[in-house]
């Protein structure tokens, strides 16, 4: 027998769009994160999350689902990428252009929010949570009426939040640490290891991971590649400019001696020493 697969942890990309296909764990996470009551859910895409594949990546949001308060986009973040706020943007984009049908009225467009899930401090302040509306200089978020939010999670900090369920939670996405009087933490921990005894759905976690770990290795020796010939390739350029605007100034001071009538020194540019007195000379 081969020997057992580490556990996939609940901040696993795929893990966590498993065990947020459980409609009783995602409505209260929503609840708790964005601190509003969401009535029943509707899975726009439970068969893609659910279903590791090479597809998962990309433009597709990870877990979008709709309800009677709105839409909602959750992402889990583990590794650092860069640009999160323009990708909150570009989320935002996709979401509203898939609600808002052709014809329809902008006041139909339904109130939404998106929440990463981040293993990393996303925009390096501190903050536990980070919570992004629309504003503008005089007037409050809930005055313009977006009807829009953006949430990201700072796990790691989840010691400077006030001891309660959104502690809590950051503790476990963290560190894998369940409080015990915690229901919610436990139903997570529970669907977690439901989910790691189904040996199929582990391997294909593992094998997509596999894939995009050599994808993503490659990309990066591709790149130091990239660099490194990029720096050879300007190393050569320079050279050639320097070469070329070398002859240029040679060219102009051996025009500018005939021009003086001054042939001897022309042929006598050969010389380093007297080249340099004669560019001097001229300002070249």
């Amino acid at each position: 027998m081969g020997r057992r697969k580490r556990p996939i942890p609940a901040s696993n990309q795929y893990m966590f769009g498993r065990i947020m296909c459980d409609e009783s764990i995602c409505r209260d996470f929503l609840e708790l994160v964005l601190g509003i009551e969401v009535t029943s859910i509707d899975y726009v895409n439970a068969k893609q999350v659910l279903e590791p594949t090479l597809t998962r990546r990309g433009a597709e949001l990870d877990l979008f689902v709709r309800a009677r308060e709105g839409v909602f986009d959750i992402e889990m973040e583990c590794q650092r990428r860069g640009s999160l706020g323009k990708r909150f943007r570009f989320y935002q984009g996709a979401m509203d252009t898939r609600e808002l049908r052709k014809g329809t009225d902008f006041d139909q467009l339904p109130a939404s929010a998106i929440v990463f899930v981040c293993g990393f401090d996303p925009f390096g302040l501190g903050a536990p949570v980070y919570r992004i509306e629309p504003g503008c200089e005089g007037a409050s978020p809930a005055d313009l009426d977006s009807g829009q939010v953006w949430v990201a999670l700072n796990c790691p900090a989840w010691d400077r939040l006030p001891d309660g369920r959104l502690r809590n939670l950051l503790l476990y996405f963290a560190e894998g640490r369940v409080e015990p009087d915690d229901p919610l933490v436990r139903r997570i921990e529970g669907a977690v290891a439901e989910a790691n005894d189904d040996e199929g759905w582990v391997e294909s976690v593992y094998a997509v991971s596999r894939v995009f770990e050599d994808q993503e290795r490659e990309a990066r020796i591709q790149a130091r590649a990239a660099r490194r010939e990029g720096e050879q390739e300007g190393l050569r350029r320079g050279i050639e400019q320097g070469i070329e605007q070398g002859q240029e100034r040679l060219s102009a001071l051996v025009a500018a001696l005939l021009k003086d009538g001054r042939a001897d020194d022309a042929a006598a540019v050969a010389d380093p020493a007297r080249r340099i007195e004669l560019f001097e000379e001229y300002g070249l």
